[in-house]
């Protein structure tokens, strides 16, 4: 079966043999904060990607909506470093020495390979970001920040193909930067200090999630999995009120580890969850819509405006108002 899955270069996907080569062609569009990005149209999928050169940093964002399963043949003779966020479907590489690294939905692994040979296999629709960056600036970096050499060396393992011994959970507070660095309205030179801001961030973050998976009793892959498909209800039901006995009950989760379970993997509390999720779809939408702010606060699961005022006040430093921008009119 797997012979009969279509086996693609990475210029029949992209049309280049190198990502950093494919944004510098003239069908390539040069967006204001930041970032150039390409549209990818083939038999296989529609998406398209958007990539940013931050001097040491270089970020890449895709989306992808798989129409037919392939397998892309990779070959590269230069080391490829990157931290990669894989924030829906799977990534499944398999190197021609049968060495694997999966990376599930909702993870996030660094990879450390010298050369790369071998397949990556897609069959689900996927949304992915890369920082792509050098080992001596990760180890700079980690230094600036109180990481001593023989702490990074406890997290790491460079004899591996992967940095982490395990991909990690994507925590809330990364979910709200990678939103935050995938979809700013940042101009000009503060656009790529912001993006290079928040990519550090998150190499940061990655770190010291990884320090904490040291210290964690780790739960079973079958609680992982019922936290995980908890994570993506309360994601796409924001709007609802929720109980803790209601959510334990549908999941089948003893409220123990529906209340601890979800902290320990996501770094935030089930209803600390819900309330960012709220908050992150009211302010697109104070952006974007010219909805009147009560009515946003209602559609995004705030009984009261008054409430929701103060609520946004804590998490964004400003009242919502200070958040619209002027509709033109026709």
């Amino acid at each position: 079966m797997r012979d009969k899955i279509p086996c693609l270069t990475l210029k029949e996907i992209y049309g280049s043999d190198y990502l950093q080569d494919l944004l510098k062609n003239k069908d390539s569009e040069v967006l204001t904060s930041g970032f150039h990005k390409k549209n990818i149209n083939n038999p296989y999928l529609d998406g398209y990607l958007i990539s940013a050169n931050l001097n040491d940093i270089r970020l890449t964002y895709q989306e992808w909506k798989i129409t037919s399963p392939f397998k892309i043949r990779v070959d590269h003779h230069t080391p490829l470093i990157k931290l990669q966020f894989e924030l829906l479907g799977q990534s499944a590489y398999e190197g021609d020495d049968h060495q694997q690294i999966i990376i599930p939905s909702n993870h996030y692994q660094f990879i450390y390979n010298l050369t790369t040979h071998g397949f990556l296999n897609y069959s689900t629709h996927r949304k992915v970001l890369d920082i792509h960056l050098p080992y001596s600036y990760l180890e700079e970096l980690l230094g600036s920040q109180g990481f001593s050499k023989l702490g990074v060396k406890a997290l790491i393992n460079k004899t591996n193909m992967t940095l982490f011994k395990s991909p990690l959970i994507i925590s809330t507070d990364q979910e709200l930067l990678i939103d935050q660095l995938t979809s700013h309205n940042y101009k000009a030179d503060f656009a790529y200090d912001f993006l290079r801001c928040k990519a550090n961030e998150l190499i940061l973050s990655a770190f010291v999630g990884a320090n904490n998976a040291l210290h964690q009793s780790p739960w079973s892959n079958q609680d992982i999995a019922i936290l995980n498909a908890v994570r993506d209800y309360l994601k796409n039901n924001y709007q609802q009120d929720f109980h803790l006995q209601d959510l334990a009950k549908m999941f089948g989760i003893n409220e123990y580890k529906l209340k601890n379970g979800f902290k320990a993997l996501f770094s935030d509390t089930v209803f600390g969850y819900i309330r960012k999720m709220r908050l992150t779809v009211a302010h697109q939408m104070l952006l974007e819509t010219p909805l009147e702010i009560k009515e946003i606060a209602y559609l995004t699961g705030f009984k009261y405006s008054h409430h929701f005022t103060k609520v946004y006040f804590d998490h964004f430093n400003k009242l919502p108002k200070e958040s619209r921008k002027p509709i033109k009119l026709k």
